[in-house]
């Protein structure tokens, strides 16, 4: 009887363990596209995104405006930005983060072009409790940074920045180590210099990552990249094949190369055409994954609700359908890529 017994628990353990689903990471890189809170930062030029009535009263911000050209000047002047904006926008954004892992919630979102503490603490509140927001000002003049939102206790926070060619500062790099599952997992947020700079610029990001992404593996069980880095594939100089892909998987890339369908053709659109600007890079040499696991990977599109149609030069295109403060709808000029890491 007592042998009979000992054999249904080890069939009931093995039982067990053979259901247990391995451990994941679910993790989401987006653009919030000028997530600023309506309250002027002293020593930045965040004048656009004001409300009018504050800045028909402030001459710097007029002054500000009367530089700039074409539909950025247009918007300077009219767009009134504000505290009841802001709130919608951030009701939208936290609505979106949480359907990409429907009826889960995402455990980092990583974050480009928020303005400060202030505005991202917003979304992570409306995400709920148990997520925090982090951010460290940087240097770029209109005050726009990378940040992180996640629910995983933190280890460390660190921001590194980068010398650009013409002098001018720009995002830095933001590094956050958290624990997940019993490990130290290293991120590093990113918001390289745009299209509009020389490839050196992204050159010299590049060479910047992988110098922190090589140091932080030496103490830490896994290391991600993740962000916009800006990089197209016609760059002469392309910082991601040069610095980025030797040592690391391109999860979208790798999830096609497995067959994994996606809701678009990529994360971003310019003139009628897709690019893949934002990714998530995980580090190889990592026990924890391996090539065959990402399969979970997705380009976040809402069933084709953060898309729209338009024309361009008398053809019909598509692009990511950006925020609309008068009607709530839309996201960003950039669609959110995610991915669910199986750790082993």
């Amino acid at each position: 009887m007592r042998l009979h017994l000992w054999i249904v628990l080890l069939v009931i353990s093995a039982s067990a363990h053979a259901g247990r689903s391995r451990p994941s990471l679910k993790i989401v890189t987006s653009n919030f596209e000028n997530l600023f809170d309506a309250t002027h930062d002293i020593g930045k030029r965040d004048y656009t995104y004001l409300p009018l009535v504050v800045k028909e009263a402030m001459p710097e911000a007029k002054a500000f405006c009367e530089t700039l050209g074409g539909f950025f000047r247009v918007e300077c002047f009219t767009l009134d930005w504000t505290h009841e904006v802001v709130e919608r926008k951030v009701e939208r954004i936290s609505d979106i983060m949480t359907k990409v892992f429907a009826p889960q919630m995402p455990d980092v979102v990583v974050v480009q072009e928020v303005e400060n503490m202030n505005a991202l603490s917003m979304v992570a509140r409306a995400m709920g409790s148990r997520y925090q927001a982090v951010l460290i000002e940087g240097p770029d003049e209109r005050g726009i940074d990378t940040g992180f939102i996640t629910s995983l206790p933190i280890l460390k926070t660190k921001l590194h920045e980068f010398p650009t060619q013409s002098g001018r500062p720009t995002r830095g790099i933001l590094e956050m180590t958290v624990k997940a599952h019993r490990k130290k997992i290293t991120i590093f947020a990113n918001h390289w210099p745009s299209q509009s700079n020389p490839d050196a610029d992204r050159m010299t990001a590049g060479e910047t990552l992988l110098k922190l992404a090589r140091a932080a593996k030496r103490s830490s069980d896994l290391v991600i990249l993740a962000g916009d880095f800006n990089t197209a594939l016609d760059d002469v100089q392309n910082a991601l094949d040069t610095f980025i892909l030797p040592d690391f998987y391109d999860a979208e890339a790798e999830a096609r190369s497995l067959g994994v369908p996606f809701a678009a053709l990529a994360s971003y659109s310019h003139r009628g055409v897709w690019h893949s600007l934002d990714h998530i890079f995980v580090m190889k040499g990592s026990r924890l994954v391996k090539q065959s696991d990402f399969t979970n990977v997705s380009i976040f599109t809402d069933n084709g609700r953060l898309i729209e149609n338009y024309e361009f030069r008398g053809q019909q295109e598509s692009r990511p359908l950006r925020y609309q403060p008068t009607t709530g709808l839309g996201f960003s000029d950039h669609l959110p890529v995610a991915l669910e890491l199986k750790l082993k």
